[in-house]
């Protein structure tokens, strides 16, 4: 069966970028689609999303360019987002998981630390089924606490476990 082409390329580049930048190596600087012929019509529209999503900070523009055997041949649309950097540290926590009966899972908790803990805030979307959580959400030069609790089959939740204190998440 024969097959229409949609090819989408995608250059990134940053505004204002320094000679030499590159876009980050895990945005695909191409990519290929295949529809089959039955799929759709002539003049028949085919949706689609791309989410632009930078992991820089400042505003990125970036140019999308769809390429396919029709007319016209080539569309080009700009993007531009404001983007946040990738963090460049985490607090990797482990702990002894509960005796207690029944227990499902841990909940982790995270408080700002000045010269003690501030209000905990629960880091994990779902129950933690482990013994280790990795906080990927820290910020540069910030002090932070942490804290677990065990659930039990009933959903009930313990006490905050034995609380760290002071985690210091160096300046890069």
């Amino acid at each position: 069966m024969g097959c229409n082409t949609l090819r989408l390329y995608l250059s990134l580049y940053r505004a204002g970028a320094p000679r030499g930048f590159r876009p980050p190596r895990f945005i695909p600087s191409r990519a290929q689609f295949h529809y089959p012929k039955s799929s759709f019509r002539i003049a028949q529209s085919v949706p689609f999303t791309i989410t632009f999503s930078p992991l820089v900070t400042g505003t990125v523009n970036a140019t999308l360019t769809l390429t396919s055997n029709a007319n016209p041949a080539t569309t080009t649309e700009g993007l531009t987002g404001t983007g946040t950097a990738a963090p460049t540290h985490s607090v990797a926590l482990s702990w002894n998981a509960s005796t207690s009966l029944g227990i499902v899972g841990y909940n982790v908790y995270r408080a700002p630390y000045t010269t003690s803990c501030g209000a905990y805030a629960k880091l994990n979307p779902a129950l933690n089924t482990g013994t280790l959580y990795t906080d990927t959400t820290v910020a540069n030069g910030n002090n932070y606490c942490y804290a677990t609790t065990a659930v039990d089959s009933s959903s009930r939740e313990s006490s905050y476990s034995n609380v760290v204190s002071n985690v210091q998440v160096p300046v890069p």
